[in-house]
């Protein structure tokens, strides 16, 4: 959580202790009296208050107290922040020494006339606060317009005398586009044969097929972003590479080597690679370099497959009528992961693992893949925004991944893809193929006896969740229950695929090497509980000893359905009883059936249900997956019963990058489930039932689509600490799309503090006891297409309830959703404006908010939508539907600095356009 700003009072006690050392009210005398009679006044070296220079003249890093700059999160290679030039995530911190009190930073206000930015009380002393393991956190430079800026930081020392630093310097960075380049140029794209990047060619002008190790040179690099047919370099990279070496398809960890890119898995012809560079000297460079595939590769983006299009093919407004022969793509089939020979998919007949993608795989700038799903009415099984266009998803190397065709069951089954063309438009892709094989299976039991976990599907979808093959894919190192999954990827080099064998892999937690993939068969959950047997008769209860977990114990607890504040959240152990987790309470006197107590002083575990014949498990491991690795591939897996505290996820990606998450049913576990880091696409997992919250994180570049996320916060955590559904914090280019967020106790959608550039669309939010979506404390956001109803339960006073709410953020644009405000509860679009401070990128502030053609339905009397608070600066609302209850008409039923009615809204200029409906 951000800290509070310096309040009022606090500046007050600072002034007093201020005045109270004769220093400083000779100090505060001298200032009065150079401000009444408009000359400079000096003061004597001997003040001593800011280092016995000049009052006014503030101290820049010639003081005790230098203000520093880092490119790394532990303040490593720092640097004196004064006369800097920066760009993208830059830890500015001041040195901590013996005797600080506290550090009050101030960004671009060297008169310190509001309130700080941050406020540090402890060690270290960071400009954008201290993260909880001790590391800081980044301030991004570049949401700061180009041009000089200042930090002061205030230093209050342990006797009370104040010490001021301010460093200036510099943000903005120099594009030099290069738009293909040769020997001569500045950061050249090479190409090697080799691991070792041995013997290296100028990629630009070549000819390249199977496994290559495409790079750049180390020399004067700070960041490299590589980018694939993407020339304009819009969307995610292809790859982010943070240190050296600097390797497009990543770097092996441990070893240095560069990972091999599988050019044979792109089609033949041109293709291009594009990087940006930025510089050790804070400049950005684009550099590209343009190379052909033979013959060898994938299907030219000139072919159409054979067979194929017998499809239909349908456009949306705006993109060109055409079906069966005329469309400008098809599906194709191949049998092998380069997609070679390629044939329709459309009328035929498959079994077993194939390999399914658009073709030609140019014009395209987006693809979601719909099964069994030919109205698109549920979420997408899979969304690729970058070639190739696989329904599977695309592998490490540029490799199709398989899909299961057996996995559908005998008969007819349908794949759709809708194609967003770069040029404008949408197209849907429609086939239909027949299943040769026996009816795949869904469920049933596993080979140790434990049933295979089953996810809860959206209600509408037609689709299905990534398929996971039967059998190891090739090359796969199979994992078998009980093994040690970290002892086996440490004897692998980094790339390595593991194959995690039906059945359960008990108390598991694996750091992974990077470009590891984790594949699970069909019943393979990774379990992070382990089995009590041994149970003793305690009275009319059972216990067991030899109970040492302990976790770390986090959080803010909620008040239980019963009106008792709940204390017990915060404990991060957790147990079952035949899958189903009991209700931890705090002492032996409130046991009861359905109850468990951990005696944590005497290691031992009471129950009042007879355990006999029945599976007990209690959690014990934190984290099924962790660490720094670089694109990490985890799939197929059940990731359950963790005892993972409070902001911890079962699934750790947050110190990663790059990770891909597909697929994997993440339940019962007790604080995250998945924990996002800069780079990571969550896609497609079904994420039930934590303790505390089901999807959060931070990091740029992130993807969040064709999730369920629904039931988490069964532990009681405060909601306005962090529960719920999901929760995202100094995010940059967030994208939140086609999720079903349901019945989570607390908010569905919910970006607070810093989120910038953020996408929310597709979504359907409903059912959630607190705000649908909720964009607070952040900036520039578009929502639009989305579906929130029936949220807000729990808030029945001013607009708390909004199914949409945007809070104390600029520069947010709200339109085409779908919004209902229930009987009993809950409100409909709305603004809050209050005094919240400033963050990253400015002040939180709800200015320049647009919502329009929304369409809001209230089923009960005494919904609300508008603005409330401040109403801010060039806030509107336009073009919206309302479908209320005949007495909404004259109600004063709408906020906008105070109630009013519709009428009255439509009067101060709002609602042009707009229309209230009533029954």
């Amino acid at each position: 959580m951000h800290q509070p700003d310096f309040s009022p009072e606090q500046r007050s006690n600072f002034l007093q202790r201020v005045t109270a050392h004769p220093v400083g009210r000779l100090i505060l005398l001298g200032a009065a009296l150079a401000l009444t009679l408009s000359v400079l006044t000096t003061m004597a070296e001997a003040a001593g208050l800011v280092g016995g220079t000049p009052f006014g003249r503030l101290v820049g890093n010639n003081s005790s107290h230098p203000l520093m700059v880092s490119n790394n999160a532990d303040r490593s290679g720092a640097s004196g922040l004064d006369g800097a030039s920066l760009s993208g995530d830059v830890y500015i911190f001041v040195t901590p020494t013996e005797g600080i009190r506290q550090v009050r930073f101030y960004l671009d206000d060297q008169e310190r006339a509001g309130s700080p930015r941050q406020v540090e009380n402890v060690a270290p002393y960071d400009f954008a606060a201290t993260a909880d393991d001790e590391e800081a956190h980044a301030f991004d430079a570049d949401g700061l317009v180009d041009g000089e800026h200042t930090v002061t930081a205030e230093v209050e020392t342990m006797d009370g005398e104040v010490a001021l630093a301010a460093a200036t310097f510099t943000v903005g960075v120099v594009e030099r586009a290069m738009a293909q380049v040769t020997s001569g140029g500045e950061f050249p794209l090479l190409v090697s044969r080799s691991e070792d990047r041995s013997g290296s060619e100028l990629l630009d002008g070549s000819t390249q097929d199977g496994q290559i190790f495409v790079f750049i040179e180390p020399q004067g690099v700070k960041r490299v972003y590589f980018f694939l047919d993407n020339a304009d370099q819009s969307g995610s990279a292809f790859q982010t590479e943070n240190h050296s070496p600097y390797d497009f398809a990543g770097t092996v960890d441990g070893t240095g080597s560069a990972r091999a890119f599988d050019a044979s898995a792109l089609s033949s012809g041109e293709h291009t690679i594009s990087a940006r560079v930025e510089t050790s000297d804070g400049a950005s460079v684009v550099t590209s370099a343009t190379f052909s595939v033979g013959e060898g590769g994938a299907p030219s983006p000139s072919a159409t497959p054979s067979g194929s299009p017998t499809a239909t093919a349908t456009s949306a407004p705006g993109s060109q009528e055409g079906s069966g022969d005329g469309s400008d793509w098809g599906l194709a089939l191949s049998q092998a992961s380069n997609r070679s020979t390629p044939s329709g998919l459309d009328g035929a007949t498959v079994s077993g693992e194939i390999f399914v993608f658009i073709a030609p795989d140019s014009g395209i700038g987006r693809v979601r893949f719909f099964v069994d799903d030919p109205d698109r009415k549920g979420s997408p099984y899979l969304t690729e925004y970058q070639p190739a266009y696989d329904l599977a998803g695309t592998l490490g190397g540029g490799r199709a991944a398989p899909f299961d065709a057996d996995q559908l069951g005998a008969g007819s089954h349908t794949v759709t893809a809708e194609i967003d063309r770069k040029s404008g438009g949408m197209e849907v892709i429609h086939t239909t193929f027949t299943v040769g094989g026996s009816d795949g299976g869904s469920g049933g039991d596993t080979p140790d006896g434990t049933p295979t976990a089953t996810p809860i599907g959206i209600p509408t979808s037609g689709g299905q969740q990534p398929s996971v093959s039967g059998s190891a894919p090739n090359g796969a190192v199979e994992v078998r229950p009980g093994d040690n999954v970290q002892s086996m990827v440490n004897s692998k080099p980094g790339g390595t695929t593991f194959y995690l064998a039906a059945g359960v892999h008990r108390m598991q937690s694996v750091a992974p090497k990077d470009g590891n993939t984790f594949i699970g068969a069909p019943g393979a959950a990774m379990r992070g509980s382990r089995e009590l047997s041994s149970w003793d008769r305690a009275g009319s209860n059972w216990v067991i000893g030899g109970q040492t977990q302990e976790g770390r114990r986090v959080g803010a607890c909620e008040f239980l359905p019963n009106g008792q504040r709940d204390t017990m959240c915060v404990y991060p152990e957790q147990l079952f009883i035949d899958g189903e987790r009991l209700t931890q309470v705090g002492s032996l006197s409130q046991l009861g059936s359905g109850k468990w107590y951990f005696d944590y002083g005497r290691d031992r575990i009471y129950i009042a249900d007879n355990p006999s014949g029945r599976l007990v498990e209690t959690s014990v491991t934190d984290m099924a997956f962790y660490g720094n690795a670089r694109n990490v591939t985890i799939r197929g897996l059940v990731i359950e019963q963790y005892a993972s505290p409070a902001q911890v996820g079962a699934l750790q990606g947050k110190d990663g990058s790059g990770w891909v998450v597909d697929g994997n049913i993440v339940q019962y576990n007790h604080g995250v489930g998945i924990r996002t880091g800069t780079g990571m696409q969550v896609l497609n997992n079904t994420v039930l039932h934590q303790g505390q919250i089901g999807i959060t994180g931070a990091g740029s570049d992130v993807v969040v689509q064709g999730n369920e996320i629904a039931y988490n916060n069964e532990s009681f955590y405060k909601p306005r600490w962090e529960a719920g559904g999901t929760k995202f914090v100094k995010t940059r280019n967030l994208v939140v799309r086609d999720n079903y967020v349901h019945h989570n106790t607390g908010p569905g959608i919910w970006t607070d503090i810093d989120n910038v550039h953020t996408l929310f669309e597709g979504n359907r939010v409903e059912y959630n006891t607190g705000q649908g979506i909720k964009h607070e404390i952040s900036y520039d956001a578009i929502i639009r297409g989305n579906t929130a109803r029936f949220n807000g339960t729990n808030h029945d006073v001013w607009l708390w309830g909004a199914q949409i709410l945007v809070q104390n953020s600029p520069n947010v644009e709200v339109y085409n959703n779908t919004v209902v405000a229930g009987e009993s509860a809950g409100d409909g679009i709305a603004g809050v404006n209050q005094d919240r401070g400033t963050g990253s990128h400015g002040k939180w502030e709800l200015r320049n908010l647009w919502v329009h053609d929304n369409d809001i339905t209230y089923l009960g009397n005494g919904q609300n939508s508008g603005v409330a608070g401040n109403c801010g600066d060039n806030n509107r609302f336009s073009g919206n539907t309302y479908r209320a209850p005949r007495d909404y008409q004259d109600k004063n039923w709408w906020e906008w600095c105070g109630r009013t009615s519709f009428g009255g809204l439509q009067k101060i200029g709002q609602e042009a356009g707009g229309n209230l409906l009533t029954n």
